[in-house]
């Protein structure tokens, strides 16, 4: 779905400073806010600005929200012709990505809220594919080399793994040390089968 964001509007050119200012903001609020608890002003008054000028890029909330949600990095992974480093890359990038940015926080709020909305689940649920989107395309290049069975349900399998880095990030005290993240890609690896 196209953002009213991307275009073009009448009138003085859009300051990309202003509009990356104005989508961290955003989404350091929802992190400690929530979506419900969300305003336009909120946003306009940490960030600086006016309104007016978060209206002319964004019509409405649900498109702001989306906008800032988008800036959250799509994981890259290069084809290493080696299932376990593709995979522990791909780990290592979103447990980054959940420590070290508000994306953590703010994916919780928008799981909870998209449940009842079905405008921003079907917003926000192309970009979630997209970023998990990384992790299918390793475990496909390893299906097609015989190291994983050819049947395997793609999907329950990215869950398998980005699910307990998910859990430990958000809901546990405990660390995602490297040692761990070996530790969840081998138990999920034998989980699937994997003929390393």
């Amino acid at each position: 779905m196209a953002s009213t964001a991307n275009k073009r509007k009448p009138g003085r050119p859009r300051n990309q400073n202003a509009d990356k200012i104005i989508l961290d903001t955003t989404l350091e609020l929802l992190a400690s806010t929530g979506y419900a608890g969300l305003t336009l002003e909120q946003v306009a008054r940490k960030a600086n600005s006016s309104k007016s000028t978060i209206y002319r890029r964004w019509d409405t909330k649900q498109q702001l929200v989306i906008a800032a949600f988008s800036t959250a990095p799509i994981l890259e992974c290069l084809d290493r012709n080696d299932l376990k480093l593709e995979l522990f890359d791909l780990m290592e990038q979103f447990t980054h990505v959940l420590q070290s940015t508000p994306i953590g926080g703010v994916l919780l709020t928008l799981m909870a809220e998209k449940e009842d909305d079905p405008k921003l689940s079907g917003s926000l649920d192309p970009l979630i594919k997209a970023r998990r989107q990384p992790f299918k395309d390793v475990l496909r290049r390893s299906i097609s080399r015989k190291e994983l069975p050819a049947d395997m349900e793609l999907e329950l399998a990215v869950d398998m793994i980005m699910g307990p880095i998910v859990v430990r990030a958000m809901f546990s005290t405990r660390s995602l040390s490297t040692r761990t993240l070996n530790d969840i890609l081998d138990m999920s690896l034998t989980g699937l089968g994997a003929k390393l």
